[in-house]
């Protein structure tokens, strides 16, 4: 169910297979609304047994879905890929790094020294994600490119 849905609202295959064995448990807040309706006499103590049943096979049955979730989505892409939608995300669009070996993702204070060093130790090989909010006194250039007065630096992405 979650995987169908994840792959409507345009999430690749990849992803809607990894979040979908990840919400495959039950959450232990269902024993707790459990035993409030049971403390309120709305539902029978039985109900809180079963509940918690549930809960403990959902946990067992979702650490073996999770074991290598990697491995059997390489081994179903082909089919689990025909599921997805043509269209992507803006955020999820394929990004052409144009040779780059090295790319810094999130342009903020972290990202910015880490770029400034990079660029420092590797030269050009060295690309930036496209900040969606820039750090003070940057700004973004026609190009695509944000820098302040001393960087230059190639971004890539849709932000």
């Amino acid at each position: 169910m979650f995987f169908a849905l994840f792959v409507q609202f345009k999430l690749r295959a990849r992803t809607s297979l990894i979040a979908t064995l990840n919400l495959t448990n039950y959450s232990e807040f269902g024993l707790i609304v459990a035993a409030i309706g049971v403390q309120n006499n709305w539902i029978g103590s039985e109900w809180l047994i079963c509940m918690a049943n549930a809960l403990s096979l959902s946990f067992a049955i979702s650490s073996l879905l999770n074991i290598r979730p990697h491995r059997f989505y390489a081994r179903h892409r082909n089919t689990l890929q025909r599921f997805q939608k043509q269209e992507r995300l803006k955020d999820d669009s394929v990004v052409d790094i144009q040779g780059a070996s090295i790319m810094i993702i999130g342009m903020g204070r972290v990202g910015t020294g880490a770029y400034d060093m990079m660029r420092e130790r590797h030269g050009n090989t060295v690309a930036a994600s496209t900040p969606t909010q820039l750090p003070s006194g940057t700004t973004r250039r026609p190009d695509g490119t944000c820098s302040p007065a001393t960087r230059a630096m190639p971004t890539f992405g849709t932000g």
